[in-house]
């Protein structure tokens, strides 16, 4: 990387935010701006701070013309299973672990015991969204966590209801930054629809 310059007032709203997650509430930023302007520049300054000071930091985003639902959380939690101590990751998905194995399938592995009662599409899908809260929250009862989903533009309707569903949730040390391009979000698109919503929720912040 090279050198970091600019950019003091947003980069201050970020701390802030982070500074608030840390005592306790979840923050969430949505981060605008058009392409190659340095929204992903901006939120890795601030993954780079909270890495040193021992915070989980994960990472996902969403490709142009893919669509694939839940992409960035899935690119997230799979690297977070990954790397975590499986002592530790049983303890903190508890049990999610049928529920989150949709997502991350390695949570099933060698696992013959896992099963899902049959439920309604609409059921299932909450209990999915509830799953990945808690989990965040468990994880972020051991250390603050920072979740970067990047290129939100391009997010299919379920990543954008998920991102939602995780705006809400509060109580614990947790900032999820989303960023997205708002040049590229005619009239009509789903994430409008989002963030329309997000404007009631308390700590939401947007930085364009």
């Amino acid at each position: 990387r090279g050198t970091f310059v600019g950019r003091e007032l947003e980069a201050d709203r970020l701390v802030g935010a982070w500074a608030d997650a840390k005592a306790g509430w979840r923050q969430v930023v949505l981060l605008a701006g058009e392409a190659g302007i340095g929204k992903s520049r901006l939120a890795a300054e601030l993954a780079a701070v909270a890495h040193g000071e021992g915070a989980v930091v994960l990472w996902g985003r969403c490709d142009e013309g893919l669509g694939v639902a839940y992409q960035p959380v899935v690119e997230a939690l799979r690297h977070y299973v990954r790397h975590c101590p499986d002592e530790t990751l049983d303890a903190q998905v508890g049990r999610s672990r049928p529920q989150l194995s949709r997502l991350v399938p390695e949570l099933a592995e060698d696992r013959s015991d896992l099963a899902i009662p049959a439920v309604d599409a609409e059921a299932e899908r909450l209990w999915l969204f509830e799953a990945v809260s808690d989990l965040l929250a468990s994880v972020a009862r051991s250390r603050p966590l920072l979740l970067v989903l990047d290129d939100l533009q391009w997010a299919a309707i379920p990543t954008l209801s998920l991102v939602r569903h995780l705006a809400r949730a509060a109580e614990d040390r947790v900032l999820i930054i989303g960023t997205y391009r708002d040049t590229e979000l005619e009239p009509g698109h789903p994430l409008l629809g989002v963030l329309a919503d997000l404007r009631r929720e308390s700590g939401v912040d947007r930085l364009t």
